[in-house]
């Protein structure tokens, strides 16, 4: 028999826990907003904050079972709020071009157009459906990367540069792949 009294402590810690990504999410957002009110210099602890806070959202939603469709929306958002300020903020202080913060952006504009075009059309559940994928991790994970490197080390040397290509090969190969997921989802609806 199950003690009832260790059933509600049991209850009250997974609320507690469903909670955890979404503030670690929010924060990512905050940390987006302060990035252009912030020195360059402390440039790099908010982008280690935030990829931080990157990996524990997504590691405590999976690992204690304390993920939603609207707490993964929450996440993707806060992603590409920071990953669009601080490129924009490397762009304006000359770290990057403005042609690579396009390119390193691909996979953001076809998500951006994928979830315009679900919401318009009335497709939002094709959208819904779209998985975190391969691509999509390893150019989250190459872009919090990039992001230490230029931001410790502002100097384009050929390190960086491989650097940003590498990132821009993920962003890109992850907008094919994001892009067609959804035509596929498309495809079966008319099945």
């Amino acid at each position: 028999m199950v003690d009832n009294f260790s059933m509600r402590q049991t209850e009250v810690r997974r609320r507690w826990i469903i909670v955890v990504p979404n503030v670690l999410s929010t924060l990512r957002m905050i940390l987006a907003g302060a990035f252009l009110f912030v020195n360059s210099a402390w440039w790099w602890l908010m982008i280690l904050a935030a990829g931080f806070s990157d990996f524990a959202d997504g590691f405590i939603a999976r690992r204690f079972h304390a993920s939603s469709w609207a707490g993964g929306l929450l996440d993707a958002v806060a992603d590409k709020t920071f990953t669009l300020i601080v490129l924009i903020a490397f762009t304006v202080d000359g770290r990057l071009d403005p042609w690579q913060t396009v390119l390193l952006l691909g996979r953001d504009f076809v998500v951006l157009f994928v979830a315009l075009y679900a919401a318009v059309t009335h497709r939002w559940h094709a959208f819904r459906k779209m998985p975190s994928r391969l691509f999509g991790k390893l150019t989250t994970a190459s872009m919090f990367a990039l992001f230490l490197i230029v931001a410790l080390h502002p100097q384009r040397d050929l390190g960086t540069i491989a650097i940003i290509a590498l990132t821009i090969a993920f962003s890109l190969a992850a907008a094919v792949d994001y892009f067609a997921v959804f035509l596929r989802g498309l495809a079966g609806e008319k099945s």
